[in-house]
């Protein structure tokens, strides 16, 4: 047996396990909704039902509510990920209309991951 160090004695290995929720469901959304509050951000998932000439209809599935701290990780755990699957699979093009926040860059093409989020 080795010796161990103070701080190996107290450091211990941990596992992340996933259960899910007897009541968890899978939603499919088109639309997303963003409210923000000083205290927290919701963030409503919808789908587009119908879209007339004079009137378009969107069927709300589910609100998350975030702090703003966790919503901010979680803005930059999406960027991280959306780089990773362009380099993988290609540039996810969005036309220029939709996009809130231009998340390309000319010389890269892509996001990346070590791109800055816009500041608050």
């Amino acid at each position: 047996m080795t010796a161990q160090t103070k701080d190996q004695k107290t450091k211990t290995e941990r596992t992340m396990k996933r259960v899910r929720s007897p009541n968890h469901v899978s939603v499919y959304a088109n639309n997303v909704q963003i409210e923000v509050n000083l205290f927290d951000i919701k963030v409503s998932f919808g789908e587009l039902m119908e879209a007339r000439e004079d009137q378009v209809t969107f069927e709300d599935k589910v609100t998350v509510i975030f702090s703003p701290q966790h919503a901010k990780v979680l803005a930059a755990a999406l960027l991280q990920n959306i780089g990773n699957y362009e380099k993988q699979f290609g540039i996810i093009n969005i036309p220029k209309e939709l996009a809130v926040i231009d998340v390309t860059t000319e010389k890269r093409g892509t996001i990346d991951a070590t791109d800055k989020l816009p500041a608050g």
